[in-house]
């Protein structure tokens, strides 16, 4: 009944307009349906009502972890272009290089943008706290943070170093995908 739900939040910020709580409640919603940007706006408001409240820092945190997750779908995507670039390459289809750097670049687009559209609605407050977040992951959180960067790095390498260094970073990128594989396989059994 998340209409009834979101409806009564919009009542108590009615009744009370610094009702932080409300607000926060109105983010979460808004965040667990993947709507990061509304999300973003809304924990600002929310920050700005009460900057010292846990749950929004909690919720803040949350939001970073979904940003992550869209950054991690779109390396991916971009990573099997990346791989089939490197295969058509290798058997002389394409160029050597420039193929590869347009996907790394629209990679680097891509993460540009998706960042942006999330982050641009948070104060400077709340960016600053963000980029200590890496200190305060734990557990699946961290592993996924170590994940990402280690295939952000094998992404740059594929797609911008000489073939023997590109070969490479496609090769740990490769690893990295069946180690998700034989991960989801566990957990499924598990």
């Amino acid at each position: 009944r998340r209409d009834e739900e979101r409806a009564a939040y919009r009542k108590a910020l009615e009744l009370d307009p610094d009702n932080a709580a409300a607000m926060n409640n109105l983010a979460a919603m808004d965040l667990n349906r993947g709507r990061l940007g509304r999300a973003a706006r809304q924990m600002t408001a929310a920050l700005q009502m009460d900057p010292h409240e846990q749950v929004l820092r909690a919720n803040l945190d949350r939001l970073a972890l979904r940003l992550l997750g869209r950054l991690l779908n779109a390396m991916l995507l971009s990573g099997f272009v990346l791989l089939l670039t490197i295969a058509a390459e290798s058997s002389g289809d394409l160029p050597a290089w420039w193929p590869r750097a347009i996907v790394g670049a629209l990679l680097l687009a891509s993460y540009a943008t998706i960042a942006w559209l999330t982050l641009r609605h948070l104060p400077a407050g709340s960016r600053r706290y963000l980029r200590g977040l890496p200190g305060r992951l734990a557990g699946k959180a961290k592993l996924l943070w170590i994940v990402f960067l280690v295939l952000s790095a094998a992404m740059l390498v594929t797609a911008f170093a000489p073939s023997d260094a590109a070969t490479v970073g496609a090769a740990i990128f490769i690893l990295i995908i069946r180690g998700f594989q034989i991960a989801l396989v566990v957990m499924i059994i598990g």
